[in-house]
């Protein structure tokens, strides 16, 4: 079994209605422009089995998802320098596991998603609630609607493939994973997980360890929620949406480049 205190980790979540592959444009894209400083991560994704991979942990293999051995546990108990991506509520996953990052990025996350008390941003809870009562009677069209809004599929253009593979995707969904977990936002808020995690270790947000990118385009997790859940200082812009890390991968690029670079520290000099 590989030592993870010999390799750096570099951790993958995807968040709700999608899957890992979600991610391989943007892997793609990084092992291609960057390819020596990606050899040296060890490339994880926590897949939260949506559709038809099971949940668990899968290893990038460089044009793939294959299960890993390991469970994220292994993170804490080798040490080694572990860094975390979460997309939307994977960046609230990342959070929830045993595990003290070295670094973590956002991609459209989120430790809260609805307004919990008054004056707070955040999703309507009736809108979480009326996706919900429809999840029962008709996933599919929840899951068209959602994705159509992550500007994931346009209408528009009648993209014939797109909406091939989102058939198949409905076709295969769970509908009781992705109601729990989308139950679980109502009154998610992990705020206090993600100051834990780097005030354990004496760091309070410091630029480098911590990056929450967001866009003005996104219309699932709006911009003021970003700035009502993250500190200003590690806000960065992202000119895409909701779904940019798939649609248009070269955005996320430099910024994830910049963070996995600062995470090697002199291994990468």
């Amino acid at each position: 079994m590989l030592d993870l205190t010999l390799q750096p980790v570099c951790m993958f979540a995807h968040g709700w209605a999608y899957s890992l592959d979600f991610f391989n444009p943007l892997l793609l894209d990084l092992n291609k422009e960057h390819p020596t400083l990606m050899q040296q991560f060890k490339t994880l994704g926590l897949e939260q089995g949506y559709f038809e991979r099971p949940a668990g942990v899968y290893e990038w293999t460089g044009s793939h998802w294959a299960k890993a051995p390991e469970t994220p546990e292994m993170l804490i108990k080798t040490g080694s320098t572990a860094m975390g991506i979460g997309h939307s509520l994977g960046f609230a996953k990342l959070l929830e596991l045993p595990c003290t990052w070295a670094s973590l990025v956002g991609l459209h996350g989120f430790t809260r998603f609805t307004a919990q008390e008054r004056g707070q941003t955040g999703t309507p809870r009736r809108l979480v609630e009326r996706m919900l009562n429809r999840l029962s009677t008709n996933p599919e069209t929840v899951l068209q609607d959602f994705w159509m809004r992550a500007e994931e599929l346009n209408a528009s253009a009648g993209n014939e493939y797109q909406s091939a593979q989102a058939e198949k995707f409905t076709r295969s969904a769970h509908v009781d994973k992705l109601r729990a977990d989308l139950q679980s936002m109502l009154d998610m808020d992990l705020t206090s997980h993600l100051k834990l995690n780097f005030t354990a270790t004496g760091r309070e947000f410091p630029n480098k360890q911590f990056v929450a990118l967001y866009s003005q385009h996104d219309q699932i997790v709006s911009p003021d929620l970003t700035a009502q859940t993250f500190p200003a200082q590690c806000m960065q812009e992202a000119i895409a949406p909701h779904s940019g890390p798939l649609v248009s991968p070269k955005v996320y690029t430099p910024h994830l480049i910049k963070v996995l670079s600062q995470a090697l520290g002199p291994r990468n000099l």
